[in-house]
């Protein structure tokens, strides 16, 4: 098997991770720092990435089960003004940075319209002229998120193919030399 590079989820500089499930029509999400304490346990069967255009394995990490993440959320994005997106999602053959950008918009769109959890630390206003113009609670926070298109991602009750886990890319190779690559998992264990 051609050499891999550690790349992942422990290089990443997010807070917060973003697996776009298409066949779910879900979104999991989760605090990175969480995710990689759970990946560290090293009790989960790794996964396989490939890559149109490319023979051979180009990523694997980790299929952790949804519900061994720790304070895990689950956009259920399944209503009828949701259909339009997930119908015109690109398909799981097409190319990596067509689904990328496909994942991208579905979690701006979701933050857009407030259902994105961001996890905040508050503290309130002791600050009497402050409080005296209306304001009990100011936060201050820069939110970094890692948006991952995950098509498999998701329970299998949500759809019949889907896994039950999401893929955390821990390792790589990237020949064709692409940007943000993740590449469609193959669930073999090692």
């Amino acid at each position: 098997m051609p050499e891999m590079i550690p790349y992942g989820i422990e290089q990443e500089g997010s807070d917060i991770r973003a697996h776009v499930a298409p066949l779910a029509r879900r979104v999991i999400v989760c605090q990175t720092e969480l995710l990689r304490q759970q990946c560290k346990l090293k009790k989960y069967p790794i996964g396989r990435a490939t890559q149109e255009g490319v023979t051979g394995i180009t990523g694997e990490g980790p299929l952790v089960p949804i519900y061994d993440i720790p304070d895990v959320r689950i956009l259920n994005l399944t209503a009828k003004c949701w259909n339009f997106h997930w119908e015109s999602f690109p398909l799981q053959t097409d190319s990596t940075n067509e689904r990328g950008r496909a994942a991208v918009r579905i979690v701006r769109m979701i933050l857009e319209r407030g259902r994105f959890p961001l996890w905040v630390k508050t503290r309130e206003s002791k600050n009497e002229e402050i409080q005296i113009l209306g304001t009990d609670i100011i936060i201050y926070k820069r939110f970094k998120i890692q948006v991952k298109c995950d098509y498999q991602a998701g329970l299998r009750e949500w759809h019949h193919k889907c896994t039950g886990n999401i893929f955390v890319q821990t390792a790589e190779r990237n020949p064709l030399k692409k940007i943000g690559v993740q590449g469609t998992p193959s669930f073999l264990e090692a």
